[in-house]
């Protein structure tokens, strides 16, 4: 999950900046994609044109066609820039919408372990705490022990 020095705070601020740079990198991929695309449709539609003029400088009785050929193409290339765009606008939207944010990946993420951690400190120091007690008082009693020992053994050979 994390590396075990990281705090979990330091592990989020690390997936947010991955996620971030993701969405980044993601929207400047479909704006190139989107920029190639209106390029190769641009130089389509000017050989186009200078087709469709090579057409009505030879044809001068086909100019209805060959303008009909050229309106269904322009429009057919609309179409294609129309559905590129559409399709980065959806990829850039879903990648905002899937992204994680700070807020977010704390309680998912991070929560369950960090309980579980503070719950096992506290474990742990309740029984340091008691051992310690316990030794405490162990101790008191030797002492005491030794005392009424020492006692005993100058009365006994005096």
């Amino acid at each position: 999950m994390t590396e075990p020095n990281i705090s979990p705070i330091v592990a989020i601020e690390k997936a947010a900046g991955v996620a971030t740079k993701a969405l980044a990198e993601a929207a400047q991929s479909a704006v190139h994609a989107v920029a190639a695309a209106a390029a190769d449709a641009s130089k389509l539609l000017s050989r186009d044109a200078e087709d469709a003029a090579r057409a009505l400088s030879t044809q001068r009785g086909n100019d209805h066609d060959a303008i009909v050929r050229i309106s269904e193409k322009i429009d057919s290339l609309k179409a294609d820039v129309k559905d590129l765009k559409d399709g980065a606008t959806k990829r850039i939207e879903n990648l905002e919408a899937c992204k994680l944010d700070t807020k977010d990946s704390y309680p998912s993420l991070y929560k369950k372990g960090v309980d579980d951690t503070l719950a096992d400190y506290a474990n742990r120091f309740k029984r340091l705490e008691e051992g310690y007690v316990q030794v405490k008082t162990l101790g008191s009693i030797g002492l005491i022990l030794l005392g009424i020992l020492e006692v005993v053994l100058r009365i006994v050979f005096k």
